[in-house]
């Protein structure tokens, strides 16, 4: 590259390059990087914006002159601006237009396939550049492109990190997570994995991980055969004891009879079998537990230890949706591969069999609820007429007695998000199948303001809403205070 950038703004050399830009459509590289770049770093903007452009003829004179064709970034401080979106790469810019001939003229000049500036978070490799913009292109020409890269060798399996969310991706998670057309995720994921791409591992990312051995971020071993109803099972995480009870296979009569007071129309009695016996978390998630797997608590109603910290909080998380929950499940996923065990939200069928325990009153505890055996709104009580407490907020799990099978928490305190879409006619029978992606993206689902099934009583419920039999529903994205979860552990398939 010459050294001599006098050259660049050269008259003669500028009208040169002016004409061949006005032939090739006018896309003003040559005018943007002398009016906007300093000195120093306009030659190689120039290179970046002809090969934007595919003005081919400008190109090859640039690189002929020695131009760099290697990623530039911009004194930030000559013009305003502290962002890493500002570093220009000349491949990467040809690659994100589907400019193929510029393509073509960076690598003959040996530009990287796999270029990106070192230690640094952008730009990106150049296929990953076309992946993130394709919706805003071809979508046949993005995969012309994405092929050419590959044959060019493109490493399809590159690990790069996304500021926006924090979080590394390869193109294929990349691809089934944050692409939200089917069509074209189905087509990108098909074409990636004939190239032999993989998803990304989740690295263990939090700060109090940081120098704890690998052996103690998960121990136990849950059987699943033989144990009977509400046996308890123990698994560690962080060193922190998860306590889950068996719920055997077995059939009940799901929905509220004719009868039962203030019944709702979706309650409908029906004979339901679970075929599989399960085990599910005896309490709702604690914000405690939440914190050390997800490294934030959303709660409304935080609790701090002495210290200040929140170690010790056993108070449901809440605000939190449907997506975060299910994060949650990939994350443990994720610590107890190779355990046996699949973590994941119950089924609205599983909840309710889990809940009843065998009994077929209102709630598991008897016909009547007024706030003394599970936090809800006592002044409003269902089955008597004896108000109770309203405490208003939540209360720390096993505050309260548990259902027969040894489960708390399941008629008051916080809504639990269930697995499955809500069905007005009446909840899907189907098991869930095993799948983990990271479900805080969001457009991951075809529409994120489905209606997931949310299950039980809340703090603030009448005692009406507490009911075994009560269904309810939430968009996927919604975030309530009223609203947490709890997940089970099935054997994996």
């Amino acid at each position: 590259m010459s050294d001599n950038n006098t050259e660049f703004y050269d008259p003669d050399f500028i009208g040169e390059l002016i004409e061949i830009e006005l032939s090739e459509g006018d896309n003003s590289f040559l005018i943007k990087a002398i009016d906007e770049y300093p000195e120093e770093i306009a030659k190689s903007a120039a290179v970046a914006h002809a090969a934007q452009g595919n003005n081919t003829e400008a190109l090859q004179i640039l690189i002929g002159r020695g131009f760099s064709i290697g990623p530039v970034r911009p004194h930030y401080e000559d013009f305003g601006s502290d962002g890493d979106d500002l570093w220009y790469s000349p491949i990467g810019e040809a690659a994100e237009n589907l400019a193929f001939e510029a393509l073509e003229i960076l690598v003959a000049a040996g530009a990287d396939v796999n270029e990106t500036a070192e230690g640094q978070t952008w730009p990106w490799p150049p296929l990953m550049r076309v992946i993130r913009d394709v919706n805003n292109g071809n979508l046949a020409q993005s995969c012309k492109m994405i092929t050419r890269l590959v044959e060019l060798g493109a490493d399809v399996n590159a690990i790069v990190y996304w500021p926006a969310d924090e979080k590394n991706y390869t193109a294929l998670s990349f691809v089934q997570e944050c692409i939200a057309q089917k069509k074209v995720r189905e087509r990108l994921s098909a074409l990636l994995e004939g190239y032999g791409a993989r998803l990304c591992e989740r690295p263990i990312k939090l700060k109090f991980r940081d120098g704890v051995p690998r052996e103690n971020w998960f121990r136990g071993e849950l059987p699943f055969n033989g144990a009977d109803a509400g046996a308890l099972g123990t698994l560690e995480f962080f060193g922190r004891e998860y306590r889950f009870r068996w719920i055997p296979a077995g059939s009940f009569t799901m929905g509220s009879p004719k009868e039962e007071p203030q019944r709702e129309a979706d309650e409908k009695e029906r004979r339901v079998t679970v075929n599989k016996g399960f085990w599910m978390l005896e309490t709702p998630v604690s914000q405690a537990a939440y914190w050390e797997i997800m490294d934030e608590n959303p709660s409304t109603y935080k609790a701090v230890d002495p210290d200040g910290g929140l170690s010790q909080c056993e108070r449901p998380v809440e605000s939190v949706t449907w997506f975060d929950a299910k994060a949650f499940c990939a994350e443990l996923n994720s610590l107890a591969k190779g355990s046996g065990a699949f973590f994941r939200l119950p089924t609205e069928v599983e909840w309710e069999y889990a809940c009843r325990a065998g009994t077929s009153t209102p709630f598991s505890f008897g016909t009547a609820h007024n706030g003394t055996l599970d936090n809800i709104d006592g002044t409003a009580p269902y089955g008597t007429e004896d108000e109770g407490p309203n405490v208003g907020v939540t209360t720390p799990v096993r505050s309260y007695p548990p259902n027969p099978w040894g489960l708390y928490d399941l008629h008051g305190n916080v809504a639990e998000w269930c697995e499955d879409k809500y069905r007005h006619a009446a909840p899907s029978m189907a098991r869930p199948k095993q799948i983990d992606v990271d479900y805080r993206v969001m457009n991951r689902d075809p529409d994120p303001s489905v209606e997931r099934s949310v299950r039980g009583g809340s703090f603030n419920s009448d005692g009406r809403g507490a009911r075994s039999a009560l269904r309810g529903s939430c968009a996927a994205i919604d975030c309530l205070d009223s609203i947490g979860f709890r997940v089970v552990a099935v054997a994996r398939e």
